[in-house]
């Protein structure tokens, strides 16, 4: 399934010919993180790297970061934490706690995006905290079959009014970012 939702991400936007933070031991990361990350995170960030994919607009678009930054993982997460211990009403525990939230990205700067990490990594709901609206579970889809619905407007996101049809209308394009 994760070869298939990596095509159709690639039909949709192309892979970056340099991408950023894309090469590291996954061992070394998941280690340092105490957590056995998703699979269709890891073949992401291998193809991908960290960056933003847009649409059309240029929206500010929805950010994947990358464990393989020049910080040892666990600091990336402990600072993704930090910001996630402020949000108001937060009902989770937060990294270091397992399980608790890990931040692996955000939405149009503001939103962020974040694993529960309680189960087996594959499995993981994805959290994702609207500014507006509050906290939303979405269970049973990974971060690669999130983005793609993302792109192409079908996400759960959309069919609550989360994010806004039109934001994120194709042609898509990524962009790396450090």
């Amino acid at each position: 399934m994760t070869d298939a939702l990596l095509t159709r991400l690639c039909e949709l936007v192309s892979p970056p010919t340099s991408p950023l933070h894309s090469y590291g031991n996954w061992e070394d990361v998941q280690r340092s993180l105490g957590v056995t990350l998703p699979t269709d995170y890891k073949r992401m960030i291998d193809l991908f790297g960290q960056g933003v994919f847009r649409g059309c607009e240029h929206y500010s678009g929805l950010l994947i970061t990358s464990f393989f930054r020049s910080a040892p993982a666990a600091k990336l997460a402990d600072a993704a934490g930090a910001y996630l211990r402020t949000l108001d009403n937060l009902t989770y525990p937060v990294y270091p706690d397992v399980p608790g939230l890990l931040g692996l990205g955000a939405y149009a700067d503001e939103d962020t995006i974040s694993w529960y990490t309680e189960g087996p990594p594959d499995e993981w709901i994805i959290v994702y905290h609207d500014v507006e609206t509050g906290l939303h579970e979405i269970k049973q889809v990974g971060i690669l079959q999130l983005t793609i619905s993302v792109l192409e407007e079908t996400s759960v996101l959309h069919q609550m009014g989360v994010i806004k049809k039109g934001e994120m209308q194709g042609p898509h394009s990524f962009a790396p970012e450090d």
